[in-house]
């Protein structure tokens, strides 16, 4: 074989291999792409199913605590209360209340609208004064010498008091206002300042 012969076949192949491995190069830049994009569109399917519910015709935000989750005996969504664990086919109206869970600490005084309780029958010290012992409490409570449920439970002049202050789960309009606002500005496993109502000062704690 002549020499020009062999250097034309040596270009050849070397133009073949560049070719193959541009090639080759081409198909795993493109897998690579198409794996961001599988995982990106996974990433967002799984955002929308926690966030928002699709129908037909509009895209709606879930109330706090619902998400949709996918049954796989119906193979079909339905939502979730991951607070409360209820299950319903159709989306939970946006305007459904929001529950919570809190306990408190509540100290009366003569002019609370009930001036007694299981601790005292007659409670005489004043405002000023149920307010003293709150601070003292939130003190130690906040230097996490004791915690608000033991306090609640030898201190507090709600019956709650038997449960270590739980109230257990509440929406809003079931607790006076000035305990409301408080409660559901809290993070959970926050510790509210001191918080007067027509019942005392509080301090509550939000468990959920």
């Amino acid at each position: 074989m002549s020499k020009s012969r062999r250097s034309w076949q040596e270009r050849s192949q070397h133009s073949h291999d560049d070719v193959s491995a541009a090639a080759l190069r081409f198909q795993s830049a493109t897998q690579s792409t198409d794996a961001r994009q599988v995982n990106s569109a996974n990433t967002t399917r799984n955002f929308v199913r926690r966030h928002i519910s699709l129908t037909p015709s509009v895209i709606m935000e879930l109330p706090q605590n619902w998400e949709v989750r996918h049954s796989r005996t119906y193979n079909k969504d339905y939502y979730f209360n991951t607070l409360t664990k209820e299950s319903r086919w159709d989306p939970p109206p946006m305007g459904e209340n929001e529950r919570i869970r809190a306990s408190h600490l509540l100290i009366k005084h003569k002019d609370s609208r009930r001036p007694s309780s299981w601790r005292e029958e007659k409670i005489t010290r004043t405002k000023d004064q149920a307010l003293e012992i709150l601070e003292a409490h939130q003190l130690r409570i906040e230097s996490g010498e004791t915690s608000l449920s033991a306090v609640a439970t030898t201190e507090s002049d709600c019956s709650s008091a038997k449960r270590g202050g739980d109230l257990g789960l509440f929406e809003r309009g079931q607790m006076q206002k000035p305990f409301e606002d408080a409660a559901f500005a809290l993070a959970v496993g926050q510790l509210s300042q001191p918080v007067f109502t027509d019942s005392g000062v509080h301090l509550i704690l939000r468990t959920a």
